[in-house]
């Protein structure tokens, strides 16, 4: 009897779930499409031009072997104001003087190799990004993982989490994604010429 019971009281708590939790949650695309055709074109130009001069990095205070940085993102004219300045946190070993953000890369140890750690949807935080490149830090490899466009301190105002609110916006947001990142290895390549760089992703930024 009391299973029975059980049964139903669970029964009625998923039925609460589905009718009044998942109408509560945000969606994606609440703006509808967007200006798609404004995406698309900027993405065949993005992809068409010559890379720029890079930029300058702007280093925060580190906490051990990590430190954040930013730099504009070459799509900052096109995104919202919040989203305009790329961000990425440097991850380097604890045994080493790799340190960029102390000295000149010149006078620093080049690492084993760097890895890019991109961001999968919905990902707002980097604590298991940066754990991960704690443990290839162990290898003598230094990561960069960086925060999305739209996601975490780079959210606009009026978008809740994750959710974008247009398709737009989304299309805006994966051609920015590819583009700081592009900047970010070209900073690398500057700064430790001939080190291994692999480009790292799932969901929807390992198809980017």
């Amino acid at each position: 009897m009391w299973s029975g019971f059980s049964w139903a009281l669970g029964a009625l708590d998923n039925a609460y779930a589905l009718t009044h939790l998942r109408s509560q949650r945000p969606r994606f695309f609440a703006d509808g499409s967007g200006d798609i055709k404004a995406a698309e074109a900027a993405q065949v130009e993005a992809f068409k031009r010559e890379p720029a001069e890079l930029p300058q990095m702007q280093w925060g205070e580190p906490k051990g072997n990590v430190c954040a940085a930013t730099f504009r993102s070459p799509q900052a004219g096109r995104l919202p104001e919040e989203v305009g300045d790329a961000s990425f946190f440097f991850v380097s070993p604890e045994e080493s003087s790799i340190r960029p953000w102390d000295a000149s890369t010149e006078a620093s140890s080049a690492p084993s190799a760097i890895v890019v750690l991109l961001p999968a949807t919905g990902e707002q935080g980097r604590g298991g990004r940066v754990a991960l490149a704690q443990e290839l830090a162990k290898s003598g490899m230094c990561s960069l993982v960086p925060t999305a466009p739209f996601y975490g301190g780079r959210k606009p105002k009026n978008q809740e989490m994750h959710y974008v609110r247009s398709v737009g916006m989304y299309l805006e947001q994966s051609t920015a994604i590819v583009e700081e990142a592009a900047v970010a290895i070209r900073w690398c390549v500057r700064c430790w010429p001939g080190v291994p760089i692999c480009v790292s992703g799932f969901s929807s930024l390992g198809a980017c």
